[in-house]
């Protein structure tokens, strides 16, 4: 049968097939036909996999997909075969350039090489055209139809060096499969460099964390090798807990392992084991050694000899080890970022901030609580100014008194504690703006509340006849003086337990101790005014001073991991011991008048200015070291 040459089969002979077939609506079926037939002509077929047979009626060149363009083909083999027309379009692919599959025995990958059985499948590489085993074509990039890279194109199946060669354009990764190719690399390289010698470790974070790793190392076991015959074994052969991971045994070393040395070892030559990296050198290479000893508190310790770092005065209990030159640098490096610098918490900015919005959203909870309570026993008072010069048992005095005090107290403390956000040191922006919103606001709040405060006080006053308000004032100089004496007596006792335990600077306690002279004398003579005996008083003072101590109930709060820098455990007491005087000063000044105690007033504002005074120097002193280090 004939077909006119635009290839769209005559309408009336492939009803007459069709419907001679028993195939129902032909019409349906022919209009579905030439629609497709007409969308080849712009679009183009989709290329036919490699080594596809050719169907009958199409030449062998059209059914590969090759730049011959296909004959037309006839509606009668296209209802034998069963498939549509294909049409060689502009966008179909370049195919002239693949190998025959058929003809390949092996991958074309020089990496796989695989020989092909009857069972393996064989693909061509799209824009190289050589054939490969099905795990060497997993790749992917966007070709034109001429088999070039084209961001525009289509993807198809390449190989691997196909995927990344010439350039990037119309490259089609997979950025899980290289994100987990190159973690595999990089953990594989990490592995590598963690079995290396500390020396030729690449990372210098590794180098330092793994020595550092084996200084702990021989602490703990020198801590743990108590006793004469484990010192009586070491003498004669090396102990397990001073060989390193990477112990090298010496009868397989001929030459010292330092690069710039290389001494070749003699008969009578020594072979010194490096107790840090583990490798062999000779008596030249190592002449440093690492001390181990036990501190006061019978903490075990490790220090370069001869070096800063190292114990002041000499341990009862050491034990000497030699190491290599290079490990002694990076040793004594690791010690003096420890001495230098603070521990972790100071430069944390955050937790920095929680404390301090801690402890003064503690003293506004206070003072809310509070300060209702107090204008309701104030106003509860009902003396007008002319009525006798007495306080009736019906009125909540004591209850007042009490109140009055706690609120000048807290009012006191949370002044001193605000003084906390001016020394944090933001580094950011936002971390600035935080710090003056609330400064702005916790100064706001002090300011509302005190100015209610002693309105309810200057009311109290008008209210209140003068026998009952120099009662009143008496009570809370009594109670006033009672406590700071506590606190400092308990300050000085904790601050003495400090010095002798860490050997700190002594030069805080002689102003804390004028404090106390101050405190004592005055406190004294205003008890013995008010016919109460002084001794009884330092009796229970002492005993309740003992019972806190026993108790851990400590002013001064120092943690194990900040006991470990002398330095900064000289500034924390110093720095706590400061603050807590401070907070007594202005509960002194809050609750008393001006012309009560005024020589302990004095000897407070002295000590605080003193005692600010060796902070600044402790700070200078600190930034100098770690400049210079």
């Amino acid at each position: 049968m004939d077909v006119p040459s635009n290839g769209v089969p005559p309408t009336t002979s492939l009803s007459q097939e069709l419907a001679r077939r028993g195939v129902d609506n032909p019409g349906d079926l022919i209009t579905s036909i030439m629609m497709f037939t007409e969308r080849s002509k712009v679009v183009g077929p989709p290329p036919l996999p490699p080594g596809t047979p050719s169907t009958p009626g199409t030449p062998a060149g059209a059914a590969r997909g090759g730049g011959r363009s296909p004959g037309p083909e006839t509606p009668q083999a296209v209802l034998n075969t069963g498939e549509l027309p294909i049409r060689a379009g502009s966008s179909a692919l370049k195919q002239s350039h693949w190998k025959p599959v058929e003809k390949a025995v092996k991958c074309a990958n020089p990496g796989c090489l695989k020989k092909f059985t009857w069972k393996d499948r064989r693909r061509n590489c799209c824009m190289c055209g050589e054939v490969f085993c099905r795990s060497c074509t997993c790749f992917r990039r966007k070709l034109s139809a001429n088999a070039d890279p084209d961001p525009l194109g289509t993807v198809h199946l390449v190989c691997e060096r196909c995927s990344v060669a010439k350039t990037q354009v119309g490259r089609h990764r997979d950025l899980m499969k290289l994100f987990k190719s190159d973690r595999r690399s990089v953990l594989a390289m990490i592995k590598r460099d963690d079995q290396k010698p500390f020396h030729e470790r690449a990372r210098s974070g590794s180098r330092q964390a793994a020595i550092r790793a084996e200084a702990d190392r021989l602490t703990e076991g020198f801590q743990s090798s108590r006793g004469f015959v484990r010192g009586l074994i070491s003498d004669f052969k090396v102990p397990e807990w001073q060989k390193s991971k990477l112990w090298k045994p010496s009868n397989s070393v001929s030459r010292c392992y330092n690069s710039k040395c290389r001494f070749q070892f003699r008969m009578t030559s020594r072979k010194i084991h490096c107790r840090i990296c583990g490798q062999v050198f000779c008596t030249t290479c190592t002449q440093d050694e690492i001390i181990l000893y036990l501190d006061p508190q019978d903490r075990a310790r490790w220090a370069i000899n001869g070096k800063e770092g190292g114990p002041k005065t000499p341990p009862e209990r050491f034990e000497m080890l030699r190491i290599c030159s290079w490990c002694s640098e990076e040793l004594q490096t690791v010690l003096l970022h420890e001495l230098t610098l603070p521990p972790p918490e100071v430069f944390d900015f955050v937790a920095q901030l929680g404390n301090v919005h801690k402890k003064v959203a503690s003293f506004t909870t206070k003072i809310e609580q509070w300060l209702p309570q107090y204008h309701n026993l104030v106003d509860a008072l009902d003396i007008e100014p002319g009525a006798p010069n007495s306080v009736g048992g019906r009125h909540p005095f004591r209850r007042l008194v009490k109140v009055q005090s706690d609120l000048s107290d807290v009012f006191s403390r949370l002044a001193v504690h605000s003084q906390a956000l001016k020394k944090l040191q933001p580094q950011t922006d936002s971390q600035k703006m935080l710090v003056r919103h609330m400064m702005i606001s916790t100064f706001q709040f002090y300011s509302e509340n005190m100015y209610l405060f002693r309105a309810s006080k200057a009311h109290l006053a008008e209210l209140m006849p003068v026998d009952g308000m120099d009662e009143m004032q008496a009570i809370v100089n009594h109670q006033s003086m009672d406590r700071i004496h506590l606190l400092v007596q308990q300050l000085i006792y904790e601050a003495i337990s400090l010095k002798e335990r860490y050997k700190l600077n002594s030069d805080f306690l002689t102003q804390l101790v004028e404090v106390v002279k101050c405190i004592e004398a005055e406190f004294s003579v205003f008890l013995e005014k008010r016919g109460e005996d002084w001794k009884e008083h330092v009796k229970s003072v002492n005993q309740f001073v003992e019972g806190e101590m026993k108790s851990n109930r400590r002013r001064i709060d120092v943690s194990r991991h900040q006991a470990k820098s002398p330095r900064y455990l000289q500034y924390l007491v110093v720095s706590q011991c400061s603050t807590v005087v401070h907070e007594c000063l202005r509960e002194l000044e809050a609750k008393t008048t001006e012309r009560s105690f005024p020589e302990t007033k004095e000897s407070m504002r002295s000590s605080v200015v003193e005692m600010d005074c060796l902070l600044a120097a402790i700070q200078d002193f600190q930034r100098q070291r770690r400049n210079t280090a």
